[in-house]
């Protein structure tokens, strides 16, 4: 495997889930059947494409030199954290993970301090004229 770091993580995990080992990535995936696998990775597709697009949509301020996207990420639900990390790696973006019970106004401090391209939250917290995009 040769790429964008991030890519290259993405495809290390989906080669372990489409039957390697069986390493427990997480509750929710150890055991993973191959067409639990192929699901997984058809949402992470799907997430990714969402995601390009918001990026696409605008200023790219939380990019770094090589040209990779922070994304700011946000999220109580296990499944769909788990898919936006994999459509993260895989859009080879750098996820700034961050504590879900983090309060609105914390988050804005983050996003303050780190100016992410993206921020990808699974709660009401965007701030004023902020784009939303489901990536469920």
């Amino acid at each position: 495997m040769s790429g964008p770091a991030g890519r290259v993580l993405y495809e290390a995990w989906m080669e372990s889930l489409r039957g390697g080992p069986r390493l427990a990535v997480s509750d929710s995936l150890s055991g993973t059947t191959p067409a639990e696998a192929l699901a997984f990775e058809r949402r992470v597709a799907e997430a990714e494409i969402r995601i390009r697009a918001a990026l696409g949509s605008g200023a790219r301020t939380g990019s770094n030199d090589a040209g990779r996207a922070l994304v700011l990420l946000s999220a109580r639900n296990l499944p769909s954290y788990l898919i936006a990390v994999a459509a993260l790696w895989k859009s080879d973006c750098v996820p700034l993970l961050a504590d879900a019970d983090l309060s609105r106004s914390e988050l804005y401090g983050l996003v303050s301090a780190f100016r992410p391209a993206l921020a990808i939250l699974d709660r009401e917290a965007d701030p004023d004229g902020g784009t939303v995009v489901d990536l469920d």
